[in-house]
C-alpha cells in the first residue's frame, strides 16, 4: 500500500516536471526530486526503531521483560530487569500491536510476577514501571506515541471498573466452594453467570474507551480479542456504530458488525436464518413444509462424538413426540459428504438433514450457531425461535413442556 502511494505521487510529480522543463533540467530535477519523495515515502512506510525506558521495583534474578509480537513465542527484544532504570531498544518494528510481558520469573497464575499486555509500536518512546509488589497494573505508563496513549489510557479505564467486579466474583467463588451443591449443573451454571459477568464488564469497558476515543482504532481490535460478539451483539453493534466513521469502515470493524447482526439473528424472537444446502437426496429447506408445531434444529458434524451418544436418546424421543406436532431438523458442518452420510446411517437420524458440504466456511455455521456445534434451539412453525444454546436434556425438557 506504501509502494503504490509512493508510485503514484512520484509519477503525477514525473507529469508536471515534464511539462515544465526543458530536456536537461528535466532530467536533473527527476532524479533529485524522486530521491527526496522516494525516501520520503518509503521511510515513513518502513519499520522503525522503538526505545523503551523501563524502571523496575522488586525483581529477582530471573526477572525479565519482552516483546513479542502475538502469537510467536520467541521475543523480538528482551530485558534482564535490575531493579535500576534500564533502557531497551526494538529496532526495525513494523507499526501494530504487539505484546509487553513481564515476568520474575515464577507461578504465570500470579498476577504480581506476572503480566501481558498490548503494547501499539510505530516508533518512538515509551515509558515501562514494573513492580512485583504491585498487582500487575498496566506498565507502559507513557509515550509520545497517540496510538499508544490511548491504549494506555483504555487499561486504566478496565482497571478502575475492573478490579471492582474481579473481587466480587472472587468472593463468590469462595462461597461457592463453601456450599454443597445438589447438583453438579448447578456448579457449572453459576460458574458460567460469573464467566459471563467478566465478560460483560470487560465489554463495558470497551464501550466507556470509545465513547471516550469514537475515531480510536483499539475499538475493533479490543472487541475482536475479547471475541464476545456472539453473546454480546447488541452491544457490541452499540458500540460500533458510536464510533466514526472512519472506524466503522475498517475491515476487522465490519466482520465484528457482520458477527453481531449474525447472532442477533439467533436471540429468541428473532426468526432464525434460511437453512443452506440439501438433505442427502437432494432436497433444500422448505420453511412451509419442514417445520412443524415445534422444532429443535441441531447443528452438528459427524466428528461431535459426545453429542453423538445422545443420539439413542433423541430418536427416542423423535419417536415418541412427532406424533404431537415435533420436528427435529439436523444442520451438518461436515465438508465430507460420506462422513456426514455415514454418521446418519449409524445413528439411524429418522429427521432430515440439511448440509452445503462447507464446513465452517458455511453460511449455517455463522447464521445458526454463531459458529458453535454442537449447537441446538427451538423454534416454532413460523421460524421464531423459542430457546437457544440449549443441552440435549435442556431441549428434551423445555420441548416436552410446550407438546
Amino acid at each position: 500500500m506504501c509502494y503504490l502511494q509512493a508510485k503514484n505521487t512520484i509519477k503525477s510529480l514525473f507529469r508536471n516536471i515534464l511539462k515544465l522543463s526543458a530536456f536537461l533540467m528535466q532530467k536533473n530535477l527527476l532524479y533529485v526530486i524522486f530521491g527526496l519523495f522516494a525516501g520520503l515515502f518509503f521511510s515513513s512506510c518502513s519499520p522503525s526503531e522503538a526505545r523503551f525506558d523501563v524502571s523496575s521495583k522488586h525483581f529477582g534474578p530471573n526477572g525479565t521483560m519482552g516483546i513479542y509480537r502475538p502469537g510467536e513465542k520467541r521475543a523480538l527484544a528482551a530485558l534482564n530487569l535490575n531493579n535500576t532504570k534500564q533502557q531497551l531498544t526494538v529496532p526495525g518494528v513494523e507499526e501494530g500491536y504487539y505484546l509487553v510481558e513481564i515476568s520474575n520469573g515464577q507461578a504465570r497464575t500470579d498476577a504480581a510476577q506476572f503480566s501481558r499486555h498490548f503494547i501499539y509500536l510505530k516508533g518512538g518512546s515509551y515509558q515501562v514501571t514494573a513492580d512485583t509488589a504491585a498487582a500487575a497494573p498496566y506498565p507502559v505508563t507513557g509515550s509520545d506515541v497517540a496510538e499508544q496513549q490511548e491504549l494506555t489510557d483504555f487499561y486504566k479505564i478496565s482497571e478502575s471498573k475492573m478490579s471492582v467486579l474481579r473481587a466480587d466474583v472472587a468472593a463468590a467463588r469462595k462461597k461457592m466452594e463453601n456450599t454443597i451443591f445438589d447438583d453438579i449443573r448447578q456448579v457449572t451454571a453459576e460458574e458460567e453467570r460469573l464467566r459471563l459477568m467478566l465478560d460483560e464488564g470487560a465489554v463495558q469497558v470497551i464501550a466507556d474507551f470509545a465513547s471516550k476515543y469514537p475515531g480510536s482504532i483499539h475499538t475493533p481490535f479490543l472487541l475482536d480479542d475479547l471475541d464476545e460478539a456472539t453473546n454480546f451483539p447488541k452491544q457490541y453493534k452499540t458500540i460500533l456504530l458510536g464510533t466514526d466513521q472512519s472506524v466503522q469502515q475498517d475491515k476487522l470493524a465490519i466482520k465484528l458488525l457482520r458477527q453481531a447482526e449474525d447472532a442477533l439473528g439467533m436471540i429468541p424472537g428473532a426468526k432464525m436464518a434460511a437453512i443452506a444446502g440439501k438433505t442427502p437426496d437432494g432436497r433444500t429447506f422448505d420453511p412451509a413444509t419442514d417445520l412443524k408445531r415445534l422444532n429443535l434444529i441441531i447443528v452438528w458434524a459427524s466428528y461431535d462424538n459426545q453429542l453423538r451418544k445422545r443420539h439413542p436418546e433423541l430418536v427416542r424421543f423423535y419417536h415418541a413426540y412427532k406424533g404431537r406436532g415435533l420436528q427435529i431438523i439436523g444442520v451438518s458442518l461436515d465438508k465430507n459428504e460420506k462422513w456426514r452420510r455415514s454418521a446418519i446411517d449409524h445413528d439411524a437420524l429418522p429427521w432430515p438433514q440439511f448440509s452445503d458440504l462447507m464446513g465452517a466456511q458455511s453460511p449455517n455455521a455463522s447464521k445458526l450457531s454463531g459458529m458453535m456445534h454442537p449447537y441446538m434451539f427451538l423454534v416454532d412453525q413460523q421460524g421464531k425461535i423459542i430457546r437457544s444454546k440449549l443441552l440435549p436434556e435442556e431441549a428434551i425438557s423445555e420441548a416436552k413442556s410446550r407438546l
